[in-house]
């Protein structure tokens, strides 16, 4: 078991307290993991024999478990483990498979990430379950305190929950509505008088409101059972979709005297595109921050390695270990690629921005690619304006954005195909753009989505770097890039350049 050193300085995001995670991995694929989740700050304690893991549960404070399953013979230590999580969060990561993730859930488990694990989004995930229990913390110290207040005359609490966002139905010990708030009066489209005094199941049972289903499963458990519940729901309308926050809890006194229970719904609040951006802009910091710092430790090491290896190829060329050898030098060389991609991020290059002809730029690029794309059946077929605004940019960072973007589309197109490039202008916004479309794959829309994401990647030797090192290219040169795609429709990316 590993715990983490408090005193180490950390990267990225880092809790005002240590949070406590523990990864229970009895395949051994989450030790990775391990290291991200330290690195943003968390007490992690890492196991792969599962007995150990109760022990923690039972023994240490414990927010949020990582639960590794391999396959259905961990499903039986999955539901142990969740029976005795207490008020821990579980997160399980699978290989993805369809059945897989139809089991867990049916074990009532909820929260999924599928392998290979994208880790910034395992960051996010471990972050926002970590805000919902801070949340939940917050809201239940409240409500404790105002529960001699709703013992009591309405009046004393009246006024402040109908001045809050979520919508409140409150029951007292033998089922009657005796408080709503004007928020959830509004979504279960009653009127306040004559919902008082009314049992809780009737009221919701006839009740227009699209989840009186879940609220009415809520406060039955919180009013029969005694527990906690949370639930999260998506509701489809007529122009856009709400994602809704359910809670129920019991109301208990001194000496745990049950005196009640209450409901709350609210509406979760979708990202903007700037909290978005400000989430890319802490990813690739964060990227930056690890470059810098481990970059050169690892690369002097690793150029001494290959120096032998290349004295031992010498010897062994021509046996059965020279195949080992060339594997090992290939690995290396991978290595030494992903470190590049990270320095590219870590300390981007100012771009030497110059009188440029895009048609020019990628002829130049055509005479290099034009013999691979024949050996690999693929069509080029061009499409140039005549007559292109010139613009200002750096030639070869940009052939550099290009290069990824058509190595990207011979990927895509294993069995040969087409790939269509035509530059045009758009008069009205001064730009210049640049189009590249292949007929290959393409991808689903949740792919297109985090495509610029550090390290995600859907390729088995991917860095994950690649296409966000050529968006931050496309920043520094005052241009910008979009992607298309439809999953066997092919891709098509513009790169937009403003001229003067």
């Amino acid at each position: 078991m590993l715990e983490y050193d408090k005193n180490v300085k950390t990267t990225g995001f880092v809790p005002v307290r240590q949070s406590g995670v523990l990864i229970a991995d009895p395949g051994g694929k989450l030790k990775l993991a391990r290291w991200r989740l330290q690195s943003d700050g968390h007490r992690v304690h890492y196991v792969q024999d599962l007995s150990l893991a109760e022990s923690i549960i039972r023994n240490e404070e414990i927010q949020i478990i990582l639960f590794n399953v391999g396959g259905v013979d961990d499903l039986e230590s999955l539901k142990t483990i969740n029976n005795i999580k207490g008020a821990s969060e579980i997160l399980v990561v699978t290989p993805g498979t369809g059945h897989l993730k139809k089991i867990i859930s049916a074990a009532g488990v909820k929260k999924v990430i599928s392998r290979p694990i994208d880790y910034p989004q395992l960051s996010n995930a471990v972050r926002a379950e970590l805000d919902n229990i801070k949340e939940r913390k917050r809201k239940r110290y409240v409500f404790e305190r105002f529960r001699k207040a709703i013992t009591g005359p309405r009046v004393l609490y009246k006024n402040v929950l109908d001045q809050i966002k979520p919508g409140i139905l409150i029951v007292d010990p033998s089922g009657k509505s005796t408080f709503i708030n004007k928020q959830m009066s509004a979504l279960l489209e009653i009127d306040l008088l004559n919902a008082l005094e009314k049992p809780f199941d009737e009221l919701l049972a006839r009740s227009s409101c699209p989840f009186s289903g879940s609220l009415l499963d809520g406060l039955t458990k919180a009013f029969s059972l005694r527990e906690d519940s949370f639930n999260s729901i998506v509701i489809e309308g007529p122009e856009d979709s709400k994602s809704w926050n359910i809670e129920a809890h019991p109301i208990l006194a001194g000496r745990n005297e049950f005196i009640g229970a209450f409901v709350s719904a609210e509406v979760i609040a979708k990202p903007s595109k700037m909290d978005k951006g400000m989430a890319q802009s802490e990813q690739l910091a964060m990227v930056g921050q690890l470059a810098s710092g481990a970059v050169h430790e690892i690369r002097n090491p690793l150029t001494s390695v290959r120096g032998f290896i290349q004295l031992l190829q010498n010897e062994l060329q021509g046996t059965s270990k020279g195949e080992y050898i060339n594997i090992i030098i290939a690995e290396i060389d991978r290595v030494n690629t992903i470190i590049n991609e990270f320095l590219k991020l870590a300390k981007p290059v100012t771009p030497k921005r110059r009188d440029c002809n895009i048609k020019d730029l990628f002829e130049d690029i055509y005479i290099l690619i034009e013999s691979e794309a024949f050996l690999k059946n693929i069509d080029i077929t061009k499409d140039f304006l005549e007559t292109l605004s010139h613009i200002q940019i750096d030639s070869e960072q940009v052939k550099q954005v290009l290069i990824n973007i058509i190595r990207n589309s011979f990927e895509a197109m294993p069995g040969g195909g087409t790939m269509f490039v035509r530059a045009f202008e758009l008069p009205k916004e001064r730009e210049v753009c640049l189009e590249i479309s292949d007929t290959g794959e393409g991808m689903d829309e949740e792919t297109v989505k985090k495509i610029f994401e550090p390290f995600f990647t859907t390729k088995d030797n991917g860095t994950g770097l690649g296409l966000a090192v050529s968006s931050e290219i496309m920043k520094s040169n005052g241009g910008r890039m979009e992607v298309e795609s439809r999953l066997g429709g092919g891709t098509t990316t513009y790169l937009y350049f403003p001229y003067e």
